[in-house]
């Protein structure tokens, strides 16, 4: 970021910033001569309005559009705005059912589609996702009315300097560890501001506003967006191959990721402009010591560095007398020579005792004591579609889960496995990205012989043109998957197609992280 001359007519208060990342102007008003900014927004060069530092308090009656609003982390910065005071509206040209149903319950308006029109009343603010490039018609049409445009990663990164922010990075977990988190510090007392790339099944929100500095939030890798963030505390879950239109190749990922540690271990802190002075946590990276990718480019960091790890006995935080009874993982965490009260967890998946000790060590470096851990670890109830019981369709189970990476489906399907002994694991798949599923395939056919019976999707195509290639590779895998498995051709066929195998004896589980999901939603034909 640089400074550049302010152009005739702009306000004097207001220092004209350059991203070059992103090719875009946004503005940071001075208050009392001292490097204490707030947030902006400019309605046209002359007329300036400030916001609090940390976007808490906006003007009377501010109003942010937000295009992309139905995405994962569009659609937690709209609750977490919305909490905040702003008016809310936002637009998506395909809105997931799900999201759409949770916003529009808060009351914010949301429109299908993109338009102009969706800018009368000419908003403060415009936020679009990392999906919606500059020719969509409600971003032309906020640059013919002077509204300012930031993107969403821009949004996040301003936010960032202006809280105790805490990011959790990795290519599995970043979601359930957020949420895991932002409960334990809830549970102490001391409510964070959370924006979470899945939605709390408690909360029945991905992103909330809380009363204390802490913010926390999805550090993610895709076009190294993590290193736009201003953290205080970085956690570190595991680093595996993975965003392959970002990272061809796995070397490419490691030199992102090495980018994402310097920046928060060798950086020199200095209330730097748009960071708020009272931060006075150390800079601290928490890794998970048994990753040989992390291990790897640490090898030369120095600094405040945590570990945590379910196999390596000499890390800081480790998972102690683990037992499954009646279902549950039961463990005690241990840190140093002390050991927490028994946490049953209420989700399944040794992966989740993993990402609780990754939630424990960030928040012990925020204060909270080993008890109230174990107290909000034990009252996580957990996200949607992580491993989500949507009840019994036929007598079957019906588990609907994101898993889209082979390391995230053997880990679903083992805790289905360990969580319904008895049961066949029916699993329905949908690949989601080309580039992913043939760089993994292999992965991806030993991962789903796991299960008894696999139905196979065409490949969602996100980002990608794909031509006949969607099911072509979908084809392949089934070739290559050694239990019995098929290919249904369109969602609107499922229930048809697995009607036959749902039974009492049967858990049907539906992965992906595409459309699959909308079958729970959107009125497919589903005979009970």
């Amino acid at each position: 970021m640089k400074s550049v001359q302010n152009e005739p007519g702009e306000s004097p208060a207001c220092l004209r910033l350059h991203t070059e990342h992103e090719d875009r102007l946004y503005w940071v008003c001075w208050l009392d001569e001292v490097i204490q900014t707030s947030n902006t927004v400019c309605s046209g060069r002359n007329a300036c309005m400030s916001l609090s530092s940390s976007w808490s308090a906006p003007p009377p009656q501010a109003r942010a559009h937000l295009v992309g609003i139905c995405g994962a982390g569009m659609k937690a910065l709209a609750e977490f705005l919305f909490d905040s005071g702003w008016s809310v509206s936002g637009c998506d040209g395909d809105p997931d059912p799900a999201s759409l149903h949770s916003l529009t319950r808060l009351g914010i308006d949301i429109q299908k589609g993109h338009s102009a029109a969706h800018l009368d009343g000419n908003p403060d603010l415009l936020i679009y996702s990392p999906a919606v490039n500059r020719e969509n018609v409600d971003r032309a049409a906020a640059a013919g009315r002077g509204v300012q445009q930031i993107s969403y990663v821009d949004a996040l990164s301003q936010l960032s300097r202006r809280h105790q922010t805490v990011g959790i990075a990795g290519t599995h977990g970043k979601s359930t560890t957020t949420a895991m988190l932002g409960q334990i510090l809830k549970t102490a007392g001391r409510p964070a501001s959370v924006l979470c790339g899945g939605e709390s099944v408690s909360a029945g929100r991905s992103g909330w506003a809380g009363s204390s500095d802490t913010l926390i939030l999805e550090a993610c890798e895709f076009r190294q967006h993590f290193l736009e963030l201003s953290l205080r505390i970085g956690c570190l879950l595991g680093i595996e191959a993975d965003h392959f239109d970002c990272y061809p190749t796995l070397p490419d990922a490691e030199r992102a990721y090495q980018q994402f540690v310097r920046k928060i271990l060798r950086e020199k802190h200095t209330e730097a402009l748009g960071e708020a002075p009272r931060h006075h946590l150390p800079r601290t990276l928490i890794v998970r010591s048994d990753c040989s990718v992390t291990s790897r480019i640490l090898q030369e960091e120095t600094g405040r560095i945590t570990t945590f790890s379910l196999q390596d006995s000499t890390a800081d935080w480790q998972a102690v007398q683990r037992r499954r009874m009646a279902g549950r993982l039961h463990f005690r965490i241990q840190r140093k020579a002390a050991v927490s009260e028994e946490i049953s967890l209420a989700i399944p998946g040794l992966h989740n005792v993993q990402n609780a000790l990754a939630a424990a060590a960030c928040a012990e470096e925020l204060g909270v004591s080993l008890q109230d851990i174990a107290r909000g670890l034990r009252e996580f109830s957990g996200l949607r579609r992580r491993f989500e019981i949507r009840g019994q369709w036929r007598g079957a189970v019906v588990v609907d889960d994101y898993a889209h990476h082979p390391t995230e489906i053997r880990a679903t399907l083992t805790a289905a496995r360990e969580h319904f002994p008895k049961k066949k694991l029916i699993c329905l798949f949908q690949p989601h990205q080309l580039s992913r599923t043939e760089a993994l395939l292999a992965e991806f056919a030993a991962a789903l012989s796991l299960a008894d019976k696999i139905y196979l999707l065409p490949v969602y195509a996100a980002r990608e043109n794909s031509g006949f290639r969607q099911i072509e590779l979908s084809r392949d895998l089934v070739q290559r998957i050694t239990i019995p498995a098929s290919l249904i051709s369109a969602l609107d066929r499922v229930w048809g197609t697995v009607q036959t195998d749902a039974d009492t004896d049967a858990v049907l589980l539906t992965l992906g992280a595409g459309s699959l999901s909308r079958i729970h939603y959107e009125d497919f034909e589903r005979t009970e």
